[in-house]
């Protein structure tokens, strides 16, 4: 690699140079793998809840960790939850 022996001025000259990158249809995708991820999420938590209230018909099988899943996955994906400023 030649840029190993540039002084940093010299390479960052040369990273500025280089061609931007152009983000096209990025978005688009981007979209289509969070409701990918949120609708493996949505399957995953319905079907915990599904089988734990009608196929066992009772709630003593309901544990700690079901309702921990639940809150989980209503904080994380709540619209209201924005990490942006």
């Amino acid at each position: 690699m030649a840029s190993k022996n540039l002084p940093g001025e010299q390479l960052a000259a040369s990273a500025y140079n280089e061609p931007k990158i152009k983000p096209d249809a990025l978005g688009a995708a981007l979209i289509g793998v969070n409701l990918a991820l949120v609708a493996i999420c949505v399957t995953i938590i319905g079907l915990r809840i599904w089988i734990k209230f009608w196929m066992f018909r009772s709630c003593k099988v309901w544990g700690a960790d079901h309702l921990l899943a639940i809150l989980g996955f209503v904080g994380v994906s709540n619209p209201g939850n924005s990490y942006s400023g």
